[in-house]
């Protein structure tokens, strides 16, 4: 039972303290929405937008840099795959040549069988 009562006063200080924020912050959500000027939150922006423009460059540049080693990548991927196509192609052709040999042996060495003699045909 205690933990039941804990719980629910736990869950209860936190309504209240999101219903507190909520109200404190109303007033400046409805100048913002009034279209009146609020100077914190566009001090906040400010500086954000700030930052965005100071890093924009170097951004500009690694972005450049990482499509360069990206396409770099890729052609790279490519003729892997090609190399790979050619040795597997030449694999298969050696293993297709040494079952030839390896039945050509085994044919040389086979035994001959008996022929059987052919039967004359008789006119009845």
């Amino acid at each position: 039972m205690k933990k039941h009562v804990l719980a629910w006063v736990i869950g209860g200080a936190i309504f209240v303290m999101i219903l507190g924020i909520w109200v404190w912050q109303l007033p400046n959500a409805i100048q913002r929405i009034g279209g009146l000027n609020d100077p914190g939150l566009s001090a906040i922006a400010s500086m954000f937008d700030a930052t965005k423009r100071s890093l924009s460059p170097d951004l500009i540049k690694a972005q450049a840099q990482l499509n360069s080693n990206m396409k770099k990548m890729g052609q790279t991927i490519s003729a892997q795959a090609v190399q790979a196509a050619v040795i597997t192609d030449l694999k298969n052709k050696i293993s297709v040549k040494d079952a030839i040999k390896a039945a050509t042996l085994e044919n040389a060495n086979a035994p001959l069988l008996p022929v059987a003699a052919s039967k004359t045909q008789t006119k009845k």
